[in-house]
């Protein structure tokens, strides 16, 4: 590890933050409470079935399902909970998302581990015929510019990276004039940003 002050923003890989606690200053944002008010305001909405659609099986996708998880079995109902990884070659994402047409009217919503892969199913569901929370739900995470330009407008969680940008500089420039932190991980807060993707 280098002598020079490192600071990591959403450190890929990484499933506890407290082993590298001790050698990077880490910015990340509160994952495994994200998946946890998602999967709260889900069940809040009679979902009986969440598929949870990540692109790795570590970090932040990661630690969402397991915040996820912890919302189910909190929940005390019978909820269904499944997970699943998305391909990366377009043709293979595209098959998987004509698979995932067949949970349309069994009261499931679509929990995808980022808001461009919910908006691009929302876009394949509507072209096939599938509407838009009367037969699926589908959420997604970040609420970034993809949330607001689909239709029907994504139901996501709001992560601010623009506060975690600032506070990584924040820490940087306090460690380069020889301050020291008070702590190592920072975590900015999330927020579900409820629009009309679920039911």
């Amino acid at each position: 590890v280098s002598e020079r002050p490192m600071v990591s923003i959403d450190m890929d890989g990484v499933n506890d933050w407290n082993k590298v606690a001790a050698e990077y200053f880490v910015i990340t944002s509160e994952d495994e409470d994200a998946g946890r008010k998602m999967g709260e305001y889900l069940i809040s909405r009679g979902i009986r079935r969440i598929l949870y659609l990540k692109h790795v099986e570590h970090g932040a996708d990661y630690l969402r399902y397991l915040g996820l998880k912890d919302a189910v079995r909190k929940s005390g109902k019978e909820i269904i909970l499944e997970e699943k990884k998305l391909p990366e070659k377009p043709e293979q994402k595209q098959e998987c998302y004509r698979n995932l047409l067949n949970y349309a009217g069994t009261d499931t919503a679509l929990f995808f581990s980022s808001d461009l892969n919910a908006a691009e199913m929302i876009s394949f569901s509507t072209r096939n015929g599938v509407k838009i929370p009367e037969d699926i739900s589908i959420v997604g995470m970040d609420d970034n510019i993809f949330a607001s330009l689909v239709y029907p407008a994504l139901t996501t969680v709001k992560v601010n990276v623009l506060e975690k940008a600032q506070i990584a500089v924040d820490v940087l420039m306090k460690l380069i004039e020889g301050e020291t932190c008070d702590q190592h991980i920072y975590k900015t807060k999330v927020q579900v940003i409820r629009r009309e993707s679920v039911k």
